[in-house]
């Protein structure tokens, strides 16, 4: 069983009603501070606490409500199943339990603690939160965490993993690897994560581009006419979508941006795939898209390198700033949208 919805009306942050499809997939979800990611942790964790015990909706409600529209709080989740298969996780670290006993007095249990045993080099280390950086550390409590998640029996239908901001500890080395096992090892769970990290999520979006059961939903904050902010959800994070968004409702500049955006992803994503040679620059800021296109032009079809060369000279560059002197020809900008989704649809082939 995997959450299908889940709809949200007037709690925490969340000023009115949203619904937030997931179609029973995995969760990457990147929100600004405020946006209201940890208020759909909430939201859910609430759905599921209150099979256990009563939850005071009233308590949590949004605090800008209208007063006809109190006690109208509400959370509703939809489920439907999905079979999924099961491995098993292994776990490197040493783990010592001390057995929980009273005290003399009967007042109190001493030990009841899980020890951890590390060694490094050889050599035992007494004292790891000392002689670990806050990467590692991180990285063992994740471990522990994760582990006891798959050791501890939960015969429930629905498993629900949500992961709040775990990975800025961790950089990138062990961020990698972590995602890994929660796509491996935690198929049977539906797996949430939020991060305020804009370039990790992207980092992260362009690794799971194409993995089976996952989606990624942007969350923003958006300020309302009377003064205060409410979530805004973008779930259509595609740079040509958006660019064909904007085109429909002849926001052309808005369109041509989004246009040269697509083109800089696809051409530095494939460069990354492909492990293109690439003109060292000592900070990354001053490398340009002609760096990158540079080494990517000469592997697709000779009509679409012409198509995108002259649409950069007549649309991305120019439609991207302010000049009073160019015209913002539509049928130009149509073909420079179908030029890049041309060229992604030839990277991606090759």
């Amino acid at each position: 069983m995997r959450i299908k919805s889940v709809e949200i009306k007037n709690y925490k942050a969340f000023l009115g009603t949203y619904k937030i499809n997931v179609a029973g997939k995995n969760l990457f979800i990147y929100g600004e501070n405020g946006s209201g990611k940890s208020s759909l942790y909430y939201a859910i964790k609430d759905f599921f606490q209150s099979s256990m015990e009563s939850i005071n909706l009233d308590a949590v409600e949004n605090i800008f409500v209208k007063t006809a529209d109190h006690g109208k709080c509400s959370i509703k989740v939809k489920f439907y199943s999905d079979p999924t298969d099961r491995r098993k996780v292994k776990l490197t670290i040493s783990l010592k339990y001390r057995q929980g006993r009273p005290s003399t007095d009967y007042t109190r249990i001493e030990q009841n603690q899980v020890d951890l045993i590390l060694t490094y080099g050889g050599k035992k280390i007494d004292k790891p939160h000392l002689f670990l950086n806050e990467a590692r550390l991180s990285a063992i409590a994740i471990s522990i965490y994760l582990g006891m998640i798959k050791r501890h029996p939960q015969g429930i239908p629905c498993k629900i993993l949500f992961l709040d901001d775990i990975f800025i500890g961790l950089d990138i080395a062990n961020r990698l690897p972590l995602l890994e096992v929660l796509k491996t090892d935690f198929k049977d769970y539906q797996i949430f994560i939020t991060t305020y990290d804009k370039p990790w999520y992207e980092y992260a979006k362009s690794y799971l581009e194409g993995a089976e059961g996952w989606l990624t939903k942007e969350f923003y904050a958006q300020e309302t006419k009377a003064g205060y902010e409410i979530p805004r959800i973008e779930s259509n994070t595609d740079f040509l979508k958006k660019a064909n968004f904007h085109f429909n409702n002849a926001d052309y500049k808005a369109a041509a941006v989004y246009t040269r955006s697509a083109f800089e992803q696809a051409i530095r994503n494939y460069c990354k795939k492909k492990r293109k040679k690439i003109v060292f620059k000592a900070k990354l800021k001053d490398y340009t898209s002609e760096d990158f296109w540079k080494a990517v032009g000469k592997d697709v079809e000779t009509a679409t390198k012409e198509d995108v060369e002259k649409y950069r000279d007549l649309v991305l560059n120019p439609f991207s700033h302010y000049n009073t002197e160019k015209h913002e020809i539509r049928t130009e900008l149509q073909g420079a949208i179908r030029t890049i989704k041309q060229l992604k649809k030839e990277l991606r082939a090759l």
